[in-house]
């Protein structure tokens, strides 16, 4: 399992929620990787993505689970804690 965390370059929740989501995938080590939609454009077509931030749970390029826009980090935790289970 890894997580891709979306933003874009002007989305101060994408900023703020990011060093967060990093602290969390690194306590249950989770590869995490971050993509700058306006950096990867070709990304939005790849996963689908209409809005930032995203948050994907992937296994290979399998998708398990989104988190889009409004979420809080106690829902990540219980999806991987469900996960891990």
């Amino acid at each position: 399992m890894k997580i891709k965390y979306f933003i874009t370059p002007h989305c101060s929740t994408c900023h703020a929620l990011e060093p967060r989501a990093k602290k969390l995938a690194a306590h249950y080590d989770i590869p995490f990787e971050t993509v700058d939609l306006a950096a990867n454009p070709e990304a939005k077509g790849k996963y689908l993505l209409f809005s930032a931030p995203a948050l994907l749970f992937l296994d290979g390029e399998k998708e398990m689970k989104r988190f889009v826009r409004n979420f809080g980090l106690n829902e990540v935790e219980d999806f991987i804690l469900r996960f891990q289970d």
